[in-house]
């Protein structure tokens, strides 16, 4: 009975390390591309850049878990973690 609750270990890990490698590439990414550094604003106790920034993650990760739950495979669930995209931002406003 324990081994066949085992039995689907092996492709919940691989799963979890998947999505584990996709959530530290997209937080490597996003902070070398935002212009400022969100961990020391986080560090000097500034919510708006956690709040920023969790939600940011929060809005990578929901795709991330639909592309698990519906690939065929691992490699069609990176392929669909790597092509999640942000919307393109506005241009800013110039100041008066």
């Amino acid at each position: 009975m324990i081994l066949q609750s085992l039995a689907g270990l092996p492709a919940f890990l691989v799963y979890f390390c998947t999505g584990l490698v996709a959530v530290v590439a997209y937080l490597f990414v996003y902070t070398r591309v935002t212009p400022h550094d969100e961990f020391k604003l986080i560090r000097d106790n500034d919510p708006a850049a956690a709040i920023a920034l969790g939600l940011s993650l929060l809005g990578f990760v929901l795709p991330v878990v639909s592309a698990i739950a519906h690939s065929a495979n691992v490699v069609d669930c990176l392929i669909w973690s790597a092509i999640r995209r942000r919307r393109p931002r506005p241009p800013p406003v110039p100041a008066p």
